[in-house]
């Protein structure tokens, strides 16, 4: 990370923790450019492992401790407007939210349960309440994958990762026909998962696949990507 290079490299190198690189990379990147995002990237980079991240603002990042491997990132090699595609996301579901406030004041997008609300998305526009139905099924999702890490579920994992996929295609309008290609084979080469990943629109999509990584890559491969076995890393560090 070029935050830590930069600190590392100092005259006097200042003391700091991992979650200030992380929150130094997001006042760089996002809050000084008023651009839309969160610290998911930041987070990541600068902590590495597996997290849990509380994507609301002042953000937190809490560690999982589970074992995970078999990993395969396909390049789809299509460009995408990661800004504008997260911008019109946002105000999608910042203006169901808002909608929704209004027949039902005790909504709450952390809390509420589907069930609730399901009879309320018709006084909604349709594309704020489609994005904002698959934010609160994809919250749904996440709360089971917690307790599937926990359980070592690997094919779980794979299932809900593959649920989370259809509704970032079906409800946040992120997905491609060609990552649509590459992660159906992926399926077919042996992953229990896979979905599109980052902001979509293109870019890449990831595969779990444990046992079955180089026939997922070569699957990706035929399907016109560029596919990279991948690990869970330590995060920002400094290799002397």
């Amino acid at each position: 990370m070029w935050l830590r290079f930069l600190l590392e490299t100092a005259d006097q190198p200042p003391r700091y923790a991992a979650e200030d690189l992380a929150r130094w990379g997001y006042q760089a990147e996002v809050t000084e450019f008023g651009e839309p995002g969160g610290m998911m990237d930041h987070y990541c980079a600068a902590l590495g492992g597996l997290l849990c991240i509380d994507t609301r603002p002042p953000f937190a990042a809490q560690s999982i401790d589970a074992d995970l491997d078999g990993f395969v990132i396909g390049n789809s090699l299509e460009p995408k407007a990661t800004l504008e595609t997260l911008a019109q996301t946002r105000r999608d579901v910042t203006d169901g939210i808002a909608r929704l406030h209004e027949v039902m004041p005790a909504f709450d997008l952390t809390c509420t349960p589907l069930a609730e609300v399901e009879g309320l998305f018709k006084y909604l526009h349709a594309g704020p309440a489609r994005r904002l139905r698959a934010n609160l099924v994809n919250r749904n999702i996440t709360v089971e994958a917690r307790r599937a890490l926990a359980e070592g579920d690997h094919v779980k994992i794979g299932h809900l990762l593959t649920l989370h996929h259809a509704q970032l295609r079906d409800g946040l309008d992120l997905s491609t026909p060609k990552i649509e290609r590459m992660i159906e084979a992926s399926l077919a080469a042996g992953a229990v998962g896979a979905k599109i990943n980052g902001s979509g629109g293109g870019g890449t999509m990831f595969a779990f696949a444990p046992g079955h990584q180089q026939e997922v890559a070569e699957a990706i491969r035929r399907e016109g990507g560029d596919p990279h076995i991948v690990r869970i890393d330590e995060g920002a560090r400094t290799d002397c």
